[in-house]
């Protein structure tokens, strides 16, 4: 996996929440668990051996576990049915936006500083 597969990887979950908020559908939560899988490999292994001392990585990895945490109570909101709740856990200002967004600035600043 690469710094493109991981932020992909990222993105599913982040669009599956969403997608079950919306649709009011509860969602398969092994497909979420299958995407944090993959990237925690990445962060975990080749993402470390190549970034690890970078502080852009670093970043990465602790907003990382903060997404994981929120969107894993997002998941457990959707899967009571909980669906306005899952909603304003998703909405402008929360925990959920703000570590989403971390992780993708995080993996743009990586791959940049990558390059350089």
């Amino acid at each position: 996996m690469d710094v493109d597969n991981a932020i992909t990887a990222h993105a599913r979950v982040h669009t599956s929440l969403q997608t079950a908020i919306e649709t009011q559908q509860v969602l398969d939560l092994k497909t979420i668990e299958k995407d944090h899988h993959e990237l925690n490999r990445w962060l975990c292994g080749s993402g470390r051996r190549r970034h690890g001392g970078q502080a852009e990585f670093i970043s990465l990895l602790c907003w990382h576990d903060a997404f994981q945490l929120e969107s894993n109570r997002v998941a457990e909101a959707i899967r009571q049915g909980k669906f306005d709740d899952a909603r304003q856990m998703t909405g402008y200002g929360s925990p959920f936006l703000q570590a989403s967004s971390a992780v993708n600035i995080s993996v743009n600043r990586l791959k940049v500083a990558a390059f350089d």
